[in-house]
This record gives structure tokens, C-alpha cells and sequence, in this order.
């Protein structure tokens, strides 16, 4: 039950936080010794009959769970998943009545035959999803250029984020940005300091005219302003630390923070963000410091969200995206941490989404990509349109 409560999804699991729930379910397995307390309460019938379903249950979750966001424009709802969970619990039921109970009845009457059935049904089962798999999971669903636009969404865009060196990877030291990345060695110019959506942007933003040269503080799942932060990746305090050091020696004119604000918010103390916004202004005086808001977002993605859409997917240029409803408040929060430590605001969502809806193709006729490739990190042009935007805004 603490692990139910206390970890969240920044918690790195597997891993040495898998040993309290693992010891948790040591400790139930030792204390229902027959006649004890533990065994009664767990031989109630209710509970008896959860366990016979409890596995069948653990199977038919997750493709419900899978089936449901992928069919959903939005994140299902608490009720909505609830009801997804009753109804695993309903198909385990059934299967088990069905299927799991009749074959270990046939079992024992005909050994032979059971298992000549059984490995008759895996090879079905398993050779029909290699099929699948080779194929890569049925494309001949969707038309051309519904193919068209998710094939988007699965170009390699390390080489756009410099990954490797001005992005780094989860596994690297800080070091390895130091020693590899140029704009480390940059004076002036501009500086974008943040996670992988920070390196998107900064795709778009190298190059601009009226940014100068721009120096890439990014690492993944690593937001700004980290050095306190908890349930981050390992290197991430040390890679705060290590840019704030950086940015001391070579102040830049501008920097701009950004990162995808509400991932973070179970590692990130909100409410120290305006001192440590306040800190680091103090330690780069002559520095304009921006704090970003987040970029809309689709669900579960944008080009899938294309590819249901009406074609051709390039004449929707705008539309609703998923993340209006909750990243209001958290746009009002950011902006407020800016003001009180006296540092610039500005809002990417209202620069993409202008008159309400937001826009999602961007490019000339016949180059038009999506804004975004998956639910919120921006495409090579979809930054670069961004920043055309962006930049006329920077004091």
C-alpha cells in the first residue's frame, strides 16, 4: 500500500524501488500461515474467487487499457478507466469459465490430446502475430496518405535534438556534453536550457536571424533548474549543476527555460521555482531569462490525430488539441513563478494557438509536416515555425 501511494511515474521502476513492494508481498506470503488472521481474511470468497480470475485479469488489462487510449482524442478519464479494469475483470471471469477451467478438466482425461491442442493454439496464436508484426501491424488499414502522415511521427529525430552531445541521453555524464557539444564554448548569443522538448525548440531556433549563436543546454527528462529535484533521471542534479556553472563563465544575452512543465511536477517543487528563478538571475545579471509554457498537445498523437481526420491530412491546418483544459492552470502557475522572481513569461500555446485553435500543419504546399511528431515534441518544422514566431517576441 506505500508503494501505491507514494511512488509516481518519475520513479525509476524497475529498480531498487522495486523491493518494497516485492518485500510487502514477502511478508503477506509469510504471514498466512494456516489459522492465522492473514489466511482467514484471505480465504473469504470474494477474495477466493478475485485470486482464480487474478491472472486472466493481469492478461486482458492492458490490451483494454492500450485499445482505449488509442481509440480516445483525449486521455481517458478516472471513470473511464475504472470501467476498462471492470471490464478486464469480466473478460477474465469469462475466459476462465470458458477456456481456463475446461482445459484442466481435459487435462486429466486426455493428456495427449490437451497438449497437442495447446501447442496447435500457441502456434496459431504466435504465427499470427509474427504476421502482424512483419507486416508492421497491418498498414493496408489505413489509405496513403493516412500512411503518409504517421510515418511521420516515426522519422529519426535524434540527429535534429544532436543527441549524443548537445542533447543528452538518459545514461550520459554531464561531461559528455561538455566535451562534445561546440555551443558550450560560445560567448553571448541565445541559450535554450531544458529536457527533450527544450531541444526541439532548439531545432528550430539554431540558425534564425536575431538569435546570434545559440548555445543547447538539453538533456532528457531533465528540466531546468534540477540541482533539488528528486525522481529524475540519475544524471539530472548533476547536469543542473554542471549548466549553471557553464552559464556563470560565459554569460548569455538571452536564455530561455522550457521543458514539458507537468511531466515534472511530482520531482519539481513548484513552489521554490521563483527563488531559484530569482538565484539565477542574480548569478547572470546582465542575462534576459525567459520562462516558456508548454506546447499544445495531441492525443495520443498528432499525426494519428491526422490520420483519422478528413483528407487530405495537410488541409487541417488547425484544430482542438488535448492539452487546453490542464495546462490553463499550469500556464497561470508558470507565469506567476516568472513574475515573482521577476523574469520574462512567455506562452508558446498562445503563439501556436492564437485565435483558439491550434495550429497543426505547418510547411509550404507539397513540404507540410505536423507541428508536433508525437503528443507534444515539436518536428524540425514545426520548431522552425515556432521560432519565426517566437523570436519577434524576445526582448
Amino acid at each position: 500500500m506505500l508503494a501505491t501511494l507514494a511512488y509516481d511515474r518519475q520513479r525509476a521502476f524497475p529498480g531498487p524501488a522495486a523491493l518494497l513492494p516485492t518485500l510487502g508481498t514477502a511478508l503477506v506470503l509469510l504471514a498466512a500461515r494456516p489459522g492465522g488472521w492473514v489466511a482467514r481474511g484471505l480465504s473469504i470468497r470474494p477474495l477466493v474467487a478475485l485470486g482464480l480470475v487474478s491472472y486472466g485479469a493481469y492478461l486482458w488489462h492492458q490490451p483494454l487499457l492500450a485499445l482505449q487510449r488509442y481509440a480516445s482524442e483525449a486521455p481517458p478519464s478516472v471513470g473511464a478507466r475504472a470501467g476498462a479494469l471492470l471490464l478486464a475483470l469480466a473478460c477474465a471471469a469469462a475466459s476462465w469459465r470458458l477456456l481456463e477451467a475446461p482445459l484442466r478438466r481435459a487435462q486429466g482425461r486426455s493428456p495427449g490430446r490437451f497438449w497437442r491442442g495447446l501447442l496447435a493454439a500457441a502456434l496459431l496464436v504466435g504465427g499470427l502475430a509474427v504476421l502482424l508484426w512483419h507486416s508492421g501491424g497491418w498498414p493496408m488499414r489505413w489509405s496513403e496518405p493516412q500512411r503518409q502522415v504517421l510515418a511521420l511521427g516515426e522519422r529519426p529525430y535524434a540527429e535534429a535534438y544532436r543527441e549524443g552531445h548537445c542533447f543528452l541521453r538518459a545514461d550520459q555524464p554531464p561531461a559528455a556534453h561538455a566535451a562534445g557539444c561546440p555551443d558550450a564554448a560560445v560567448d553571448g548569443g541565445l541559450a535554450v536550457w531544458g529536457d527533450s522538448h527544450a531541444a526541439a525548440l532548439a531545432a528550430g531556433l539554431r540558425g534564425l536571424a536575431g538569435t546570434g549563436p545559440l548555445r543547447q543546454y538539453t538533456a532528457s527528462g531533465c528540466p531546468p533548474l534540477a540541482e533539488a529535484a528528486t525522481g529524475l533521471p540519475p544524471n539530472c542534479r548533476a547536469f543542473s549543476h554542471a549548466v549553471g556553472e557553464a552559464l556563470r563563465r560565459r554569460p548569455p544575452a538571452r536564455l530561455l527555460l522550457h521543458a514539458r512543465w507537468s511531466d515534472h511536477a511530482g520531482a519539481v517543487d513548484e513552489a521554490a521555482r521563483p527563488a531559484a528563478l530569482r538565484a539565477l538571475q542574480a548569478a547572470l545579471p546582465g542575462t534576459r531569462i525567459l520562462l516558456l509554457g508548454p506546447v499544445p498537445r495531441w492525443y495520443p498523437t498528432l499525426p494519428l490525430h491526422l490520420a483519422r481526420g478528413p483528407e487530405p491530412w495537410t488541409a487541417a491546418t488547425e484544430g482542438p488539441d488535448a492539452g487546453a483544459a490542464a495546462d490553463g492552470p499550469l500556464e497561470r502557475r508558470l507565469a506567476g513563478q516568472a513574475a515573482a522572481a521577476g523574469v520574462d513569461y512567455r506562452s508558446l500555446r498562445a503563439l501556436a494557438c492564437p485565435a483558439g485553435p491550434c495550429r497543426q500543419v505547418v510547411g509550404a504546399p507539397g513540404q507540410e509536416a505536423p507541428l508536433v511528431w508525437d503528443e507534444a515534441h515539436l518536428t524540425p518544422e514545426g520548431a522552425a515555425w515556432l521560432a519565426r514566431a517566437l523570436v519577434p517576441t524576445l526582448p
